[in-house]
């Protein structure tokens, strides 16, 4: 296979059918797997596809170690065919974890101070996380002293309520986390919600005629 005559013929093509306008290929990537490609309304001959997937096997290394995400293996690789540069750019979007801080404020209600009086505490701040459908607040807590409480049924009820209550659906999904902290005065919760979105990555690779061998 001479890469650099099918790379010209590649760019000849283009020339021909598309003028001056760049093509853009959509490559759906799992890891170092393509797992489904879209070209849209464009057109490209069986032949070119197959040297254009070659290409992206023989980067495949670069393209995967900069398109790397703590969050999935999947991630989208464009494919920018410039026949006015003579070159194929890849870039790629990965899923990365967007959070998003929000706080919740009210009154500390005469039952809630109650469970505390009852706790023979005036303060108490628990952690909590959701995930995939599920949550949980931590069965222990710390006061406005440093010491650790275990929290009894009554008072995780109420703080699963208040939790609900503010931020309905905190655990579905990637879910989110937070801080629940209540004194007799107020109760407030410091919330983290969590979404997967799609970022650039820092791929950025040209390859040109000259970068082929023969």
């Amino acid at each position: 296979m001479d890469k650099k005559k099918l790379f010209e013929g590649l760019m000849l093509y283009l020339k021909l059918r598309y003028k001056n306008e760049p093509i853009l290929l959509d490559y759906k990537m799992i890891n170092t797997q393509i797992d489904d490609k879209d070209f849209g309304s464009n057109k490209i001959p069986s032949n070119f596809v197959d040297f254009i997937e070659i290409i992206i096997y023989d980067n495949i290394d670069e393209i995967r170690d900069e398109s790397y995400s703590e969050v999935s293996d999947w991630y989208r690789l464009n494919v920018e065919l410039d026949q006015t540069k003579g070159e194929i750019r890849f870039t790629s979007e990965s899923y990365e974890y967007e959070e998003n801080p929000s706080e919740y404020g009210d009154e500390t209600s005469e039952e809630e101070k109650e469970i505390l009086n009852d706790l023979g505490i005036t303060s108490i701040s628990v952690k909590y996380d959701g995930y995939g459908d599920s949550g949980d607040i931590e069965d222990t807590g710390e006061t406005n002293n440093g010491d650790t409480v275990n929290i009894p049924d009554s008072l995780l009820t109420v703080l699963y309520d208040r939790l609900s209550d503010a931020y309905g659906g905190w655990e579905n999904n990637e879910g989110s986390y937070g801080t629940i902290d209540m004194t007799n005065d107020e109760i407030t919760i410091g919330h983290i919600w969590k979404e997967e979105v799609l970022m650039e990555t820092p791929l950025d690779l040209v390859i040109t005629k000259d970068d082929l061998l023969a």
